[in-house]
């Protein structure tokens, strides 16, 4: 489960440099795009929110 938890905080990181990288380069970026990455940005999180409660109550 720490390897996935890691996994999703790399893929987290990539879906937030893409965004940076989209809304610094292009001026005006799509709407719909920036909104879908950040829903995303967001279901990772929450994705690794539950991987982390999982993990404290195996470790335990």
């Amino acid at each position: 489960m720490a390897a996935v938890q890691r996994e999703v905080f790399t893929a987290r990181a990539a879906v937030v440099r893409a965004l940076q990288v989209a809304t610094s380069t292009s001026g005006d970026p799509a709407l719909g795009d920036v909104t879908a990455g950040v829903a995303g940005v967001e279901r990772l999180d929450a994705i690794a929110e539950r991987l982390h409660g999982l993990l404290k109550r195996a470790s335990t």
